[in-house]
């Protein structure tokens, strides 16, 4: 009976304080000032300068170009590994 009295009055004091607002310590100030006009930046760029990459079509063509195991061969071991698990 006496826990469950102590248990009551734990929560309510957990509820109560915990529906306080905290005291503001400071105030931020809000400065309007007006934004400077955004002006585009043209480029002096010639179709010479630009190199343009085509990009792979799928992922396994990306894989195949980017690959660091190129001329990769398969020892014994290896081999024996994988027809285990096929």
């Amino acid at each position: 009976m006496e826990r469950q009295r102590l248990i009551i009055i734990a929560l309510l004091t957990i509820l109560i304080s915990s529906c306080q607002q905290t005291e503001v310590m400071f105030t931020q100030e809000q400065t309007l000032e007006p934004v400077e006009e955004i002006v585009p930046i043209k480029l002096d760029i010639t179709d010479e300068v630009l190199v343009t990459k085509e990009e792979p079509l799928t992922v396994w063509e990306y894989l195949q170009e980017n690959s660091k195991l190129k001329n990769y061969t398969i020892d014994e071991t290896t081999q024996r590994y994988i027809d285990n698990h096929l």
